[in-house]
């Protein structure tokens, strides 16, 4: 069954609705195995061709190529039993499954994960501040400093923001969450309103290959979620009262003093947690 952020995901859909429409029912009986699997890289490649208005019956093998390329996935089984079992459903004269031109039958097997250095990190924000790759910036953001997934960020958009509170409200693994974006992502959205358009995850996706190429790190290819997901779990330090990680940069912590401590020790506590102890004094 296709979970409600899917569904939200397919209403979306402008060109190619009613081609995942006709995809879902043929898969509504099978709950288990390849299913759910199938579903998440058929509506990531029809956002993919929705946003390049395109409906999916119209598409060459140039097309599925290129998007093949953009998700590094054109050899997967996964991504090739998906492609099969839609086009087996809705048909695509011009294209042919035979023309991937990744190698067939062999899975690509991912580099693993690399911890950026705080030197690093800084080279980043640094080269995207000075080429205004605003865009670029705003998506380092949101996946380094607050773990956001692919999921949860293709869900930004104005309705889910509040300029007034500088907070996102978004669906995590099916709840409700609101987070405070750091001052950098607010600014950013003050200065550049196109951040609050809605965009699919296959945007997000190629905004991150691209951070890879302009920054030119000389010991990795690229950088990927996984880098970023590393590193925020070998430097975050997690708030002992919300247990969510922060930033290890003064932005996100603060010093409370208990007065009942004879000790007057001072504990760390994140800015939020702080903030909510001391309203609540």
């Amino acid at each position: 069954m296709s979970s409600k952020l899917t569904v939200d995901r397919a209403n979306r859909l402008i060109h190619n609705k009613e081609h995942f429409d006709a995809f879902e029912r043929h898969l509504k009986s099978e709950k288990e195995g390849p299913a759910k699997q199938y579903r998440s890289v058929i509506i990531r490649m029809l956002e993919y061709f929705d946003e390049k208005s395109i409906e999916i019956t119209n598409v060459e093998d140039a097309h599925i190529n290129e998007y093949a390329a953009t998700q590094k996935r054109g050899n997967g089984a996964v991504f090739r039993g998906a492609l099969v079992k839609f086009f087996t459903i809705v048909k695509a004269p011009r294209f042919h499954i035979d023309s991937l031109t990744a190698q067939k039958g062999k899975d690509k097997v991912e580099r693993k994960a690399k911890i950026l250095s705080v030197s690093e990190i800084i080279k980043v924000r640094n080269k995207l501040t000075a080429k205004d790759d605003y865009k670029l910036l705003f998506t380092f953001e949101m996946f380094y400093t607050h773990g956001i997934t692919l999921g949860e960020i293709e869900q930004f958009r104005d309705g889910s923001y509040s300029i007034s509170e500088n907070t996102y409200t978004f669906v995590s693994e099916g709840r409700p969450k609101k987070i405070t974006l750091c001052k950098v992502i607010a600014e950013l959205i003050n200065k550049h309103s196109d951040l609050l358009e809605a965009k699919g995850r296959a945007t997000y996706s190629s905004y991150m290959q691209d951070i890879g190429s302009v920054v030119g790190f000389q010991d990795r290819d690229k950088i990927i979620w996984g880098d970023l997901d590393e590193t925020r779990k070998e430097y975050f330090p997690t708030c002992s009262q919300c247990k969510e990680k922060y930033p290890n940069s003064d932005e996100f912590w603060a010093l409370v003093q208990f007065e009942k401590d004879i000790y007057k020790k001072n504990w760390l506590y994140c800015r939020g947690c702080a903030d909510k102890m001391k309203r609540d004094e």
